[in-house]
């Protein structure tokens, strides 16, 4: 029996209390939780191997452009003020920063 504008729950749905996390709510399709207990091995590959790659990123990029993505993404900086530092337009930083994406 449901009540009216509630579904009935089957036996494969997890149950999940509000209080849990947001990745504690996610349901695989086969319904199990995800988890990341007991990944902390796995964390640190998963650090490490990105650290690699922006590293790559970074060292692929000229230095006009990797300064334009630093500022932008990392610090946040507006197209304007980036233009000031590095002595370019704000047209042209935005256009370095897409190319550097």
């Amino acid at each position: 029996m449901t009540v009216r504008g509630q579904r009935s729950r089957t036996m494969s749905e997890p149950q999940v209390r509000p209080s849990e996390s947001r990745t504690l709510r996610r349901t695989v399709a086969t319904g199990a939780l995800v988890t990341l207990r007991g990944a902390e091995e796995s964390d640190d590959r998963l650090a490490e191997a990105l650290s690699m790659a922006f590293l790559v990123l970074l060292e692929s990029l000229s230095p006009v452009e990797r300064s334009v993505f630093l500022l932008r993404e990392i610090f946040d900086y507006e197209f304007a003020e980036i233009g000031q530092i590095l002595g370019k337009c704000e047209v042209n930083c935005r256009q370095l920063l897409r190319r550097a994406r």
